[in-house]
């Protein structure tokens, strides 16, 4: 009589396990990379940017985002602030590229519990509503261009709301 053979699942030993977590990480991190592409991220803003209504429709969609983002501008001078966003983002973009991240901690000490004490719960908004200014103003703008601006701008949103 001949035994009957059972097909059991290969054991792993954990150095195998080891290598199969390490080929994962590996791979999402060289994924993540790839969303980051700062080049992509200044040719949109550059199709964007020029329009002066930019600028208008990004503080439209900011301020429909909570009643406590529109009080912060109530007494704002608009004009100068939408001055303020196109070299702030402008910085952004840069900082991706490799400038100094000079610009974004002088951003990062402005914006702190000290000085305008902008929270940083306000920074998800503030993408979002680049965002959405994005996605009507850029004609090249696709989900896949969102995942890399949202990749490009996070290190250095980060390092803003850290300042805090």
């Amino acid at each position: 009589m001949t035994a009957a053979l059972t097909s059991a699942p290969p054991v792993r030993h954990r150095a195998d396990n080891e290598r199969i977590c390490d080929a994962l990480t590996l791979r999402l991190i060289q994924q993540e990379i790839a969303m980051v592409d700062p080049d992509q991220v200044f040719q949109s803003y550059g199709r964007s940017c020029n329009n002066p209504q930019f600028y208008e429709d990004f503080y439209n969609n900011f301020m429909s985002q909570s009643d406590e983002v529109r009080k912060m501008f109530a007494n704002t001078d608009m004009s100068a602030q939408r001055g303020l966003l196109r070299g702030g983002i402008m910085w952004l973009v840069m900082h991706a590229r490799g400038m100094s991240d000079a610009k974004i901690r002088a951003l990062g000490e402005s914006h702190s519990r000290e000085k305008l004490n902008i929270h940083p719960s306000y920074y998800s908004l503030w993408l979002d509503a680049l965002i959405d200014t994005l996605r009507i103003h850029d004609p090249e703008f696709s989900p896949q261009l969102e995942t890399t601006w949202r990749a490009t701008l996070s290190p250095s949103i980060e390092m803003i709301k850290s300042m805090y």
